[in-house]
């Protein structure tokens, strides 16, 4: 599905209900009611790169690498973005480099190890926030379930080692925080750029 098409369903997720009021005719504008918006936190893994993490721990992204780092941009830099996090990886930076310039929001780099640290940094959160963050195969989805979010069709014989498949690049996942407690986290999946799997 190209960006383009994309888009529009982004913008009516993220947007969420911006206003609302209940005041009446006479009544105190005190008591008028504004429900905290939900933060939105779309998880990818790196893009591409340009040699295997077995002979290269810490490899650039390849050519098909950079062109999903654009499309990536494309469809989310007018997404309202306000926090992005990435590894300490060339990959995962890489990744969101092109957003992070068009936006001009710092990516915060949270180490692949420290799984701890980077779901406290997304539970806490500010409501309306929209947040990227771009990890691996392994990390995308710990993540994900991390938020009580869903991914169907991973690899891996228990959910704490579930995986993304090794040649998918193209996964986007939207994983929404409600506002109020006790509401239902809501998770959808996308595919940007060129398909690979």
């Amino acid at each position: 599905m190209k960006a383009s098409l994309l888009f529009p369903v982004l913008l009516l997720l993220v947007g969420g209900v911006f206003t609302f009021s209940n005041s009446v005719a006479g009544q105190d504008p005190a008591h008028e009611v504004t429900p905290q918006q939900p933060a939105s936190v779309f998880f990818v893994r790196h893009a591409e790169t340009a040699s295997d993490t077995k002979s290269n721990r810490d490899p650039e992204l390849s050519e098909a690498g950079l062109d999903r780092a654009t499309a990536l941009a494309d469809l989310l830099e007018h997404a309202g973005v306000t926090h992005l996090f990435a590894s300490e990886f060339q990959r995962t930076q890489g990744t969101i480099k092109v957003l992070a310039e068009r936006t001009g929001v710092e990516v915060v780099v949270v180490p692949a190890g420290q799984m701890h640290r980077q779901m406290s940094d997304l539970n806490n959160l500010p409501a309306g926030s929209v947040a990227v963050v771009c990890g691996h195969s392994n990390t995308v989805p710990a993540m994900v379930f991390g938020l009580e979010g869903e991914i169907v069709n991973l690899i891996g014989k228990t959910v704490q080692k579930q995986v993304l498949e090794h040649g998918t690049y193209d996964r986007l996942f939207i994983v929404t925080l409600p506002a109020n407690a006790g509401a239902k986290v809501k998770t959808m999946e996308l595919r940007y750029g060129d398909s690979n799997s």
